[in-house]
């Protein structure tokens, strides 16, 4: 699964549009897994952070999925600006913890 995200990268290892996608994709696998580490973290914790945690696990999913659609269909505009407001969304649930 995770070579999809890669299979572009056969033809032009050297060219910038690579390398700048390919940034943008670990940064992304990174950021996936710090996320799902805090929002885990608040689901153990008091009453208090739960919701919020499950609230950021349920973007963080709309994200991923978004994310790897517009990957697989050559990003429409659609896609895109939902994928902002969807990391807009999340970064204000982020806030909340």
């Amino acid at each position: 699964m995770l070579l999809l995200f890669f299979e572009d990268f056969a033809d032009a290892r050297t060219s910038l549009l690579a390398a700048s996608r390919l940034t943008d994709r670990l940064g992304a696998l990174l950021a996936f897994a710090i996320i799902f580490i805090a929002a885990i973290m608040a689901l153990r914790s008091n009453r208090r952070y739960r919701l919020t945690g499950i609230v950021i696990l349920v973007l963080l999913t709309m994200e991923f999925t978004v994310g790897v659609t517009a990957v697989l269909t050559s990003l429409p505009i659609g896609l895109a600006v939902a994928h902002n407001w969807l990391a807009g969304l999340l970064l204000l649930a982020l806030l909340k913890l």
